[in-house]
Parts: structure tokens; sequence; C-alpha cells
């Protein structure tokens, strides 16, 4: 909600009424006046010459256009009663209960975005501070000069999970277990992104999974689990990682395809993410770095198997993963 503007001393009379004068929608203004009156929309009240405005004898009207002396209003306003405008009637932008209701019309928009423009009256938080916007603007938050300096930004929280109403520019660790994590992921809130994951990577070591024994897939031609599922990991945030995984296969038939994937649960892997396409009579070892992008919260990733002939044998799988950003 924008306020109306305003200008001191914007007073005239009517030089032409509004035809009907109860009802008509535009009147002119002595000439030259225009000028003293505020860009529109604006309220003004109308009311006879030589006579205070009082509730039988006014008008508020709504100006909504003005060009040079001539106004386009709209009647009756703020519950005002319509009356017989006149040549001579006396006519102002005054302070009514409209202009007192803006004035005291705060909005409380939370903490600040980077995109949305604000308006006169809302109020932001920005770094710890509230803000009152007094000019539309789209630009972060500053104090005025000799203001409040921006409250520090808190500690980095420490837990298995982040916080649920951050700061801008705000840091926090993520672990699995309070006493006894695998993994220590420290990031940043940025709440500028355009991503729907706003907590960024900042630091932090992979989270590495392995299954070292040698295991056999017996089926054939078509994407499966081994009986260790995985190599995997949970992902317990919602949001884009990077994946390296890695093993070593074998097959006792020259020209069969063995290959391993890196999979977001028990779908197959896209051909991007597939470790080795390789025709072999012996063995193999592949390694692998993958983006991948958008998995949900409870997900897991894991390597999957697959192979042209039943009975190839995969060993040394392991998994690491980092995050990139997450929700």
């Amino acid at each position: 909600m924008i306020p109306d503007q305003h200008k001191n001393f914007a007073y005239s009379t009517v030089a032409t009424a509004p035809a009907p004068a109860s009802s008509g929608t535009s009147l002119v203004v002595a000439a030259g006046d225009g000028v003293k009156f505020p860009t529109p929309p604006f309220n003004a009240t109308v009311w006879p010459p030589n006579t205070l405005p009082i509730t039988s004898n006014a008008e508020i009207v709504r100006c909504t256009a003005l060009a040079t002396d001539t106004l386009t209003i709209s009647r009756t306003q703020e519950g005002s009663s319509a009356r017989a405008i006149s040549i001579g009637d006396q006519l102002a932008a005054t302070i009514t209960a409209k202009t007192l209701a803006d004035a005291e019309d705060l909005v409380y928009d939370g903490n600040f975005s980077a995109g949305p423009t604000y308006s006169d009256g809302e109020i932001v938080v920005y770094n710890g501070i509230a803000y009152l916007c007094v000019k539309p603007t789209s630009a972060a938050p500053v104090a005025w000069p000799g203001g409040p300096t921006p409250a520090p930004l808190p500690t980095p929280a420490y837990g298995t999970s982040l916080p649920i109403s951050p700061l801008d520019g705000q840091e926090a660790i993520l672990v699995d277990s309070l006493t006894n994590p695998t993994y220590q992921w420290r990031f940043r809130y940025n709440a500028g992104s355009s991503s729907a994951y706003k907590w960024e990577f900042v630091g932090g070591s992979r989270v590495f999974v392995s299954v070292p024994t040698v295991e056999t897939l017996a089926s054939a031609t078509t994407w499966s689990d081994l009986a260790t599922v995985g190599p995997r990991f949970i992902v317990p945030r919602g949001g884009d990682y990077t994946v390296q995984a890695g093993c070593t296969g074998t097959h006792g038939a020259a020209g069969t395809f063995i290959i391993a994937g890196i999979a977001v649960g028990a779908s197959d892997p896209g051909s991007y993410n597939q470790l080795a396409t390789i025709c072999i009579s012996n063995a193999w070892a592949a390694v692998s770095m993958e983006s991948l992008n958008g998995v949900v919260m409870g997900n897991d990733v894991r390597l999957r198997y697959y192979a042209s002939a039943a009975n190839a044998q995969f060993q040394k799988r392991y998994l690491s993963v980092l995050p990139v950003r997450v929700a």
C-alpha cells in the first residue's frame, strides 16, 4: 500500500462545478491553482464559502486525475454525503481520517528479501535489526548515519537440524549426531539466492561409506542392488549434492558388460551417472564424480549394478557425498 502524496496549502475554489452538481465527476478549480495540489490520487474536502467544513455541509471526494486545473473525482469518500457542489465552493486537500490511517498503517514483512519493491510503512528485519521503509525501494536496508550498529550474527548453531528462521548471512553447522558425528557440514544462509535451497555449503568433509567385501550380482540385464545395498547415504536435507563413487568388478566371461551407477533410491542411474560401461574379460576399476540436483530429504544416494550376464562380482565399493546447497 502506497500512501497518498501531500502538499502544504493545497487550497482553491471551484471555478466550474460538476454536472450534475451532486454526482458529477469533474470540476475545475481557480485558474492556475492546479499546481497547488499533490500528484493524484488524494482525498480533498469540498464545502461552501465563508464557513467551516462540518458533517452537514461538506463532502470528501477523491481526486484520481489532475490535468492543469481540472480534477477528476470520485464522490462521497470516507463516509461523507453527496452535496450540490457550486461555483465558489472551497476545495482543499485537508487532513482526513484516511491521511492518519495511512500514517498508522505499518506492515510487517519479516526478513528482508532481495527483489520486491518495498513501500512506505513496510517493516523488514535485516541482520537482526528492524527497519521502517520511508521511500519505495528494493535496496537492502542501511542504518541512518549515527544510527544503531547492526547486531553481530549469532554464533553458528551446532545440531542435527538447521535454524527455522535464519538471518541473511547466518551460519550453522549440521551434524548427524551430537555425540559421535560422522560429518560436520557448515552452511551460510543466502536470503537473496534464487534457488529454493538457500543454505549454501561453506566447509566440511565428505561423508564416506564403503562396502569392501566381494558380492555377486546373480541377475543380468537389469539394474539391481547387491545383498549389501549400496553403499548408500540417506540425505538429511533436500538439496543439491556432489557424489563420488568407485568400485572394482570382475566376470569370467570375455565380452561381458558390467556397470555400476550412482542412483537416487531404487531408481535406474542415468547414463551420465554410470561409473563405467566396459567390455571385459577379467576385471576393471572405475571412479566417477556426479552432481545430483533436487534430491528430496530422506532419499538415499547409492550405487546400483548391471551386467549383461549373470554372476558378475563387485568389491571395494565406496561412496562419498558432499552438499552444494540445501533447504
